[in-house]
């Protein structure tokens, strides 16, 4: 058996990514600071990703349109800022998608992962405190509301 190829092993394009951090149930942009695809001699619309796997817990977007698996976008898209994930304010600390990058070289990297850390909704509380009527009593009490982040929650009196 003979095997031919047309053009040999290509050269696969270098990714840089970073982390995004979104606020539970708040949207980020996926700007060229945390995904970038680059190779020499090419430029941000030379680099084509695919989604091949969604988030669990968001959307991703192109310009506020839904991006489902096998749709595309560019680099420059990237570059432009104009794709996005939106949280869907579950109970989570962390999200992803799955995608592969190929050049106009044919350079592919596939099943890469893009990963998203998602941080509680910012903590409010407010506290309501008796005073000990005397010294050494045990009638002194504290009640504590907290709206916002994700339970459980941890109380201190003394920062520790």
């Amino acid at each position: 058996m003979e095997v031919c190829s047309g053009g040999g092993i290509k050269d696969s394009p270098e990714l840089s990514q970073d982390i995004l951090t979104v606020v539970q149930g708040n949207s980020g942009t996926i700007s060229n600071m945390y995904l970038q695809a680059s190779k020499t001699d090419l430029v941000a619309e030379d680099f084509t990703y695919t989604i091949v796997g969604l988030p669990q817990n968001g959307l991703l977007k192109l310009n506020d349109t839904d991006l489902n698996v096998g749709d595309q976008f560019s680099q420059q898209d990237i570059d432009n800022e104009s794709v996005t994930y939106t949280h869907d304010n579950s109970n989570t600390d962390q999200d992803g998608f799955y995608f592969d990058v190929l050049d106009i070289e044919n350079g592919w990297l596939g099943a890469q992962f893009f990963n998203i850390n998602v941080v509680a909704l910012p903590v409010a509380s407010a506290a309501l405190v008796s005073n000990i009527d005397c010294h050494n009593n045990d009638n002194g009490s504290i009640e504590a509301e907290v709206v916002g982040g994700i339970p459980p929650y941890q109380y201190s009196l003394d920062g520790m």
